[in-house]
């Protein structure tokens, strides 16, 4: 750990504390209320009123002393191993590069990611390519070294919310990863993205085409084909980065070299489980208890809120009440002249039962997976460019054969027609 990254740590513990004794402070509240609203029916406000007064105001002394004790001794820790750490010369490994500590911290990065981006910025990463778990610099010498083997076909991979680019091996045991299987058999360099899940997906999918723009630039040989492949939330960035606007200077240079997309479990039209989160919150929100007890939840990130309904674009949320659980989407067309496909996981050992239509891979249901047609909103995927995995939960689809032989069949490039390319026109 740098001394950055345990100052940091220090911070962001200490407003997660903090955060969590307001959350236990709205439960007991919440209880305290409906017991003293039994007595109060019983007795008669005359009696119960001047002992909840009191109760309520020792409570709040309470609570909110151990929140700032818990804030400030995570604080005052954090800067005193930063200070040890900087003394000893700050030789360690980042965080970032850790065997374990990234789980835990790609996971609060999800949950807290879009905060960590202006109080703790050491924990919050920049998107970037990683190989040999070590971040890669974009150069043609940074790549050439970290892929020796390079080729002209490119696969991009992006993971979901509170993952980092190792989640692809997660399940896999000694048998190959998509990408590694990919790599051996259709010869599509496999190049894993680490990101930011926190942020908006709209802000990943702006960071992506920008990272696209430079890595194509700088890949050691000229690059023949690009396909594009995301997992979960990183779908939603796949095609949110096709519809980034162009930099100033003029068009992005990656996007005519796109050949596919595969979303894996993306959420098209977002997850029940945000939704879920969602309602609470409004629920919750009526009165003061209710609003320390959802704290925790109404402090999620961003990109957990894009998830409700599937964000893809700045307009699908600017300018709107980030508690608003409305669906704001504005359903940006496909670009043409892609093959874009989805995979979809169920659960369950039929495509067509009730369970698989209802609860899918038990995150994200078909017809979110698959982005069903809405009134008058076609959906981004042709019927023959959807598969359906039964058997399989929403985590299993990253180590599942069945997940990877369709990714084969799909991106095999003697199982698709040929693209036109001039004026990008084709058949998506």
């Amino acid at each position: 750990m740098k001394a950055a990254e345990a100052r940091d740590v220090g911070r962001a513990a200490g407003t997660t504390l903090r955060q969590a004794t307001r959350t236990v402070r709205g439960v007991h509240g919440m209880v305290s209320d409906a017991a003293y609203a039994a007595v109060t029916a019983a007795l008669g406000p005359g009696v119960t009123q001047p002992i909840k007064t009191a109760n309520d105001l020792v409570t709040a002394v309470t609570y909110g002393a151990t929140g700032m004790g818990l804030d400030a001794a995570s604080r005052i820790a954090g800067f005193a191993t930063s200070l040890r750490l900087a003394h000893t010369g700050d030789r360690g490994p980042s965080v970032h590069d850790g065997r374990g500590a990234h789980r835990a911290l790609a996971a609060s990065v999800g949950l807290r990611g879009d905060a960590f981006a202006v109080s703790a910025p050491s924990l919050a990463p920049e998107m970037q390519v990683r190989a040999g778990q070590q971040r890669i610099e974009l150069t043609r010498e940074g790549l050439a070294h970290a892929y020796p083997d390079a080729g002209p076909d490119i696969a991009v991979y992006l993971h979901g919310l509170c993952q980092s680019e190792r989640s692809w091996s997660l399940g896999a045991g000694d048998s190959p990863t998509h990408p590694e299987r990919l790599a051996a058999d259709l010869g599509l360099s496999p190049v894993l993205i680490r990101y930011n899940t926190g942020l908006r997906v709209s802000h990943n999918g702006a960071h992506l085409a920008d990272l696209l723009d430079v890595l194509i630039e700088a890949w050691p040989v000229q690059v023949r084909r690009l396909v594009l492949v995301g997992f979960s939330m990183g779908g939603l960035v796949v095609h949110s980065a096709l519809v980034a606007p162009a930099p100033a200077h003029g068009e992005r240079t990656w996007t005519n070299l796109v050949s596919d997309t595969v979303t894996i479990g993306t959420p098209h039209h977002g997850s029940p489980m945000a939704r879920g989160a969602q309602l609470a919150v409004e629920r919750l929100s009526r009165d003061a208890n209710g609003r320390r007890a959802i704290d925790l939840v109404r402090q999620r990130s961003a990109g957990i809120k894009d998830l409700t309904h599937g964000n893809v674009t700045d307009a699908d949320w600017c300018g709107h009440d980030p508690d608003d659980g409305d669906d704001h989407r504005t359903h940006p067309a496909v670009p043409d002249g892609i093959r874009h496909h989805a995979i979809v996981g169920v659960i369950s050992g039929h495509v067509d039962g009730a369970v698989a239509r209802r609860v899918g891979d038990l995150l994200v249901p078909p017809r979110s997976a698959a982005h069903e047609a809405l009134d008058a909103i076609p959906s981004r995927f042709l019927r023959e460019r959807t598969a359906v995995v039964t058997g399989v939960h929403h985590l299993g689809m990253l180590s599942s054969s069945g997940v990877q032989d369709h990714l084969h069949r799909f991106l095999s490039p003697t199982a698709q027609p040929a693209l036109t390319r001039a004026g990008r026109t084709g058949t998506n």
